[in-house]
């Protein structure tokens, strides 16, 4: 190791973990239970859009510089294993109401409106995925006598080809 230990203005003891000797990260299994900051996002331009896994809200409180107490809700999404938040104002609350964690979400921001203050009211589109569609296959279409003859008999026609037997995608 190169780096030394260095004493801080406190009397504390810090040492670089990139110098620092470490157990091998082999054989274990990893919980996350905690994580970094979120990479905040802002809608700058109408017609901006994101897509991510919503994973919960946080009412966050803070004291502002004229000792004002002060709350907001942040909005926090995955995308893959990456946190990002939102700061929510009333059109995404509005827009959040009943939407449940583990939810897949588009947000995209559709215009900004006068209310009558500094700053425009901006409003978003919020959409949730649906589940997954399967895939929908029809029979390839054959004639319609014969396709009845078969199902009242069931004796399938055993000169038809095959391609009139495959089933194809819409």
């Amino acid at each position: 190791m190169d780096a030394e230990p260095r004493v801080n203005e406190d009397n504390s003891i810090s040492l670089s973990v990139s110098s620092a000797l470490s157990i091998p990260d082999e054989g274990f299994q990893w919980d996350t239970v905690h994580v970094e900051a979120p990479t905040q996002l802002t809608f700058d331009n109408v017609g901006d859009v994101f897509i991510g896994l919503f994973v919960g809200r946080e009412d966050i409180q803070f004291t502002d510089n004229k000792g004002q107490e002060q709350e907001f809700q942040q909005l926090n999404f995955l995308v893959n294993d990456e946190p990002f938040a939102i700061n929510a104002g009333f059109d995404l609350k509005r827009g959040f109401k009943g939407i449940a964690d583990g939810t897949m979400v588009r947000i995209q921001l559709r215009k900004l409106v006068d209310v009558g203050q500094r700053d425009m009211l901006k409003s978003y589109r919020v959409d949730v995925a649906k589940p997954a569609a399967q895939p929908v296959t029809r029979r390839a279409p054959r004639d319609t006598a014969q396709a009845m003859a078969e199902r009242v008999t069931g004796v399938r026609d055993t000169a038809r080809t095959q391609d009139d037997q495959s089933e194809i995608p819409f």
